[in-house]
């Protein structure tokens, strides 16, 4: 009877899936408080945060996008994707990072009750108040936390779901080879051939125009997800954007969602800040576009024909993916009206 009702609860999904769903999307939400950091002696970015931190979550602004995504997270909503730096991080050792993550953990999934919180680690996730990446947290916190999610054991943070005819590939960049991220990315896409619509979850951009931290592997993880037409889902730049390049009749869009208290519902009017990669490139100080590791990482990226690039004015929010047969489009949503600002298609067309 127990194998009979799983395989029927699986059916359901598959039919579920197969004609159309919607996924809950957050980025950044940096979970924080006083009280997880022991030590004054910090960086004057880190005391700007601290401080921003504090106050999102202390007068409710935080809770407020989490509030206005849980309202709109409807019943058959299979789970909530959250693009990293869950956390702050910045505690003075890895046990109070630990007690951050788990608390953290806890209080987004809270708004969104009987629903799967997915995530991946953000650099924040994992970083400690020395500016040191303590990853001993991870396998004591961040891993149990997304096990019980997923219900599979994780590798290096690393994992990918199903949920009906669709394939979810979860990306940590942390502690991992060029050679160990194509392997995991490959052997993701070889076990899921038959995957109708494929997304690649990772906390920095993949397609690295607005951030040029490379991931592991970048340049032959871009040609795979390319290969399927795949959307990808980040966040770590703290406002949204979207871009597409295309080769050979085939498309990949990444698409950027922040959730950052600080800037929920505030005065900027949402408009397109740039719309090209040189335009951004050109706002930045001349000292880091002269960097060996930006020039290298925008040479990749124009390999390849941009056909869209739209980077936009700082506010927060989630958004809404609806995945249909032919289609993936993404509602943004910066206030709580229950109203999308805009809608992206990420996939597909209007069909």
């Amino acid at each position: 009877m127990k194998c009979f009702c799983t395989a029927l609860l699986i059916l359901c999904a598959w039919f579920l899936a197969a004609s159309g769903y919607q996924v809950t999307v957050l980025g950044d939400t940096h979970f924080d408080a006083g009280h997880y950091h022991a030590s004054k002696l910090v960086n004057e970015y880190q005391k700007f945060e601290r401080e921003r931190n504090a106050s999102m979550w202390e007068n409710g602004a935080s809770a407020a996008v989490l509030r206005a995504a849980a309202a709109k997270t409807t019943a058959d909503v299979p789970f909530v994707i959250q693009a990293g730096d869950l956390t702050q991080g910045d505690c003075d050792d890895a046990a109070a990072q630990v007690q951050m993550v788990n608390d953290g953990f806890k209080t987004v999934k809270s708004f969104f009750k009987g629903k799967k919180l997915l995530t991946v680690q953000g650099n924040h996730d994992v970083r400690l108040a020395s500016g040191k990446r303590e990853m001993s947290m991870s396998a004591k916190a961040f891993f149990p936390a997304l096990e019980r999610e997923v219900g599979k054991p994780l590798n290096n943070g690393n994992y990918f779901v199903r949920h009906g005819r669709d394939l979810y590939i979860f990306f940590a960049a942390f502690k991992i080879t060029d050679k160990e991220a194509v392997d995991f990315v490959s052997g993701a896409l070889d076990q899921n051939k038959d995957a109708r619509h494929v997304f690649y979850i990772t906390h920095v951009p993949l397609l690295a125009w607005s951030y040029t931290q490379p991931l592991p592997g970048c340049d032959k993880i871009v040609s795979l997800l390319l290969s399927r037409n795949a959307v990808i889902l980040c966040g770590h730049t703290h406002r949204s954007s979207i871009l597409t390049i295309a080769k050979d009749g085939k498309k990949l869009t990444q698409f950027v969602v922040s959730s950052i208290g600080s800037d929920w519902k505030n005065t900027l009017p949402f408009e397109v800040s740039f719309d090209t990669v040189d335009k951004y490139m050109m706002s930045k100080k001349e000292s880091y576009r002269k960097r060996e590791t930006v020039i290298k990482r925008l040479a990749e990226l124009k390999k390849y024909p941009i056909t869209l690039s739209e980077v936009y004015s700082i506010k927060s929010g989630f958004a809404i993916l609806n995945v249909k047969e032919d289609t993936v489009a993404a509602e943004l949503y910066l206030d709580d009206s229950g109203k999308p600002v805009k809608t992206f298609i990420l996939k597909g067309n209007n069909k």
